[in-house]
């Protein structure tokens, strides 16, 4: 990523335009992750911070040629992580390149805690960008050595720990000190794997609605003002 090449690019219209729509979406999506840690693995660009909008307490960037502060340098298939210790992982870009993204995944999941989260930025190879990249001669944009589908993200993270769960605890307000009983052990929603699986299918079918077709919207226009025109 230190190549003259590839920083050019980044520094032309079109590569200086994505990395700024880019941190505008991470901004968002980075203002409902909390906790302690957050990773970037990866470098996109010289000297842009991705993760400006990061509300965890602690984060920093890891990367063969890491520079700066909070900063890392590593091999990519080997992180100096310890084991289940941070809340969230950035990969910008990172799998469109990484010598061995396979690899980067298992170490993703090891340094990642049980309820993490894993934001993962590409291009679509269905889309302009990927055309582009194909009719280049897999050379557009520069960084990207291959452009990765949804369909083989997925298999990739097949390949990684069944062992994951989503729930959300029944709370009980109790005096301090006290026991919370068999409230203490109840959740509202206890998702494994596979039940997770299973929404997101449903979800990408056609029967996630109860409106088929969606119900229209109306807008309505009040106060306008009128003012005469020339001529």
């Amino acid at each position: 990523m230190n190549d003259a090449s590839v920083q050019a690019w980044f520094d032309s219209a079109l590569g200086a335009a994505l990395l700024e729509l880019e941190q505008r979406v991470l901004a968002d999506v980075l203002a409902d992750v909390f906790g302690f840690e957050l990773l970037q693995i990866g470098r996109w660009g010289a000297d842009v911070d991705l993760r400006a909008g990061v509300r965890t307490q602690h984060h920093c960037f890891l990367a063969p040629d890491a520079a700066g502060p909070a900063a890392i340098r590593t091999d990519l298939s080997a992180l100096p992580i310890a084991s289940a210790s941070v809340e969230a992982v950035l990969l910008p870009h990172t799998l469109e390149y990484a010598p061995h993204p396979h690899e980067l995944l298992r170490e993703v999941e090891r340094v990642l805690m049980g309820e993490g989260h894993v934001l993962v930025c590409g291009f679509n190879p269905f889309g302009p960008w990927g055309m582009r990249h194909l009719a280049s001669g897999r050379r557009f944009p520069p960084p990207a050595v291959r452009l990765v589908t949804e369909g083989r993200l997925r298999d990739w993270l097949g390949l990684l720990d069944d062992e994951v769960s989503y729930r959300m605890p029944v709370q009980v307000t109790t005096a301090r000190g006290e026991q919370r009983g068999w409230l203490g052990r109840m959740d509202h929603f206890a998702e494994d794997r596979h039940s997770l699986a299973t929404r997101v299918a449903r979800l990408e079918g056609d029967h996630a609605w109860t409106e088929d077709p969606p119900s229209r919207t109306r807008r309505f226009v009040t106060n306008p003002w009128v003012s005469e025109g020339p001529g």
